[in-house]
């Protein structure tokens, strides 16, 4: 199946490169809906300041962790 994708001529820095672009791509989109904006939780509405920093401090470290829980279990190394 990978092989009809086209991809096997690809390095992996460059798979890599085209994969952050698309999560990227994917959560800036869904961010975008969902009005998720750290601006807001700086200079935004302040009986919405809270939630908004709170909101977006935890989606800071569960990507934090989630990544370092990744590299710990060997799905993928930057070596």
């Amino acid at each position: 199946m990978f092989e009809q994708l086209g991809f096997e001529n690809l390095t992996p820095k460059m798979a890599s490169v085209i994969f952050a672009l698309a999560i990227g791509l994917i959560f800036g989109s869904v961010s975008q809906h969902i009005k998720f904006c750290f601006r807001r939780s700086i200079v935004g509405n302040p009986q919405e300041r809270k939630s908004a920093r709170g909101v977006w401090f935890a989606a800071l470290a569960s990507a934090t962790l989630g990544t370092q829980l990744l590299i710990f279990y060997d799905f993928f190394s930057f070596s």
